[in-house]
């Protein structure tokens, strides 16, 4: 019993950054904008809390540095596909190729190492028990938790939630009674940069106290793959992600049995592609519900 209530918290902490930045992926999926650098963002987000912990010896500033990372690529996303018409999914891969550039550049240039780097003093968030289930659980997975609630609440039961919908859904319907397109897809855009920053500032601060070349490992794309099965729903697609986290708490248990370890950590990318296929099973039989009725030939 203790080792799957070990292996339940451990989905918790797997899925932390799986949870922020499917959820701030989830804003963009609201405004109708395929927001495909959600792994530039988390990559910029972890490697500005890595020098902001590394400077300062303190988490959270190394925490508001990740969620700062996240928003100035969430800014450039935003000008890019808002203001210049970019198609959002050419302008989200030629991020994510810039971004991971960006960070293996900075990572020579300011600290003359190449691959990783692990610092001899760096701030790093400490679990909230010692012992026992809680030792898997940071303030970050409770913050993660937190930003879910927060914004599935403010997506249906708000006035913005509401206008940000209409804009995703009925764009011009909402421009002509006066609600600016531009400035909430801008403002959803920007809002899910913070939190994709805070999820990538996750991994440097959850204990590891490092930064290595591609850091994310595709958990930008996992997470995105959560808010395509749910439709952009905040609630849904933490759950997704969770089931996600679990699979990679599954996974490092699995290890102990001698299973080989490219299996094993391959499962989260297996789950990604049944997500992704299943999601395509609904929409096909979404639409076979909704096609009309073949009409009948009187004689």
């Amino acid at each position: 019993m203790s080792t799957l209530l070990l292996v339940f918290f451990s989905g918790f902490a797997y899925a932390t950054p799986l949870v922020l930045a499917g959820v701030g992926g989830s804003l963009s999926a609201k405004v109708n904008v395929f927001n495909i650098a959600l792994e530039g963002m988390m990559l910029v987000g972890a490697f500005s809390a890595f020098a902001g912990a590394t400077g300062s010896d303190n988490p959270w500033v190394g925490l508001l540095f990740g969620a700062a990372g996240g928003l100035v690529v969430a800014l450039v996303f935003a000008v890019l596909c808002v203001d210049l018409g970019a198609d959002p999914i050419v302008a989200g891969i030629a991020l994510n190729i810039a971004c991971q550039g960006a960070t293996d550049v900075l990572l020579t240039v300011i600290y003359h190492q190449q691959g990783s780097y692990l610092p001899t003093h760096i701030g790093v968030f400490a679990p909230i028990a010692q012992q026992g289930v809680l030792s898997q659980v940071d303030l970050i997975v409770v913050l993660a938790a937190l930003a879910t609630v927060a914004t599935g609440l403010l997506m249906y039961r708000t006035t913005f939630g509401l206008r940000v919908r209409a804009v995703g859904l009925y764009p011009h319907a909402a421009a002509t009674v006066g609600v600016s397109v531009r400035s909430y897809r801008y403002l959803a855009i920007l809002i899910g940069g913070v939190l994709c920053g805070i999820a990538g500032a996750y991994l440097p601060l959850n204990g590891l106290g490092m930064f290595s070349d591609d850091m994310t490992a595709g958990a930008g794309f996992i997470a995105l793959a959560a808010v395509i099965f749910a439709d952009g729903n905040p609630w849904i697609t933490a759950a997704v992600a969770f089931v996600f986290g679990l699979a990679d708490a599954v996974g490092s248990q699995l290890q102990l049995l001698n299973i080989p370890n490219e299996l094993v950590l391959s499962i989260p990318y297996l789950l990604t592609i049944a997500v992704l296929v299943l999601q395509k099973w609904r929409l096909r039989l979404r639409e076979r519900q909704s096609a009309p009725a073949p009409a009948v030939l009187s004689a």
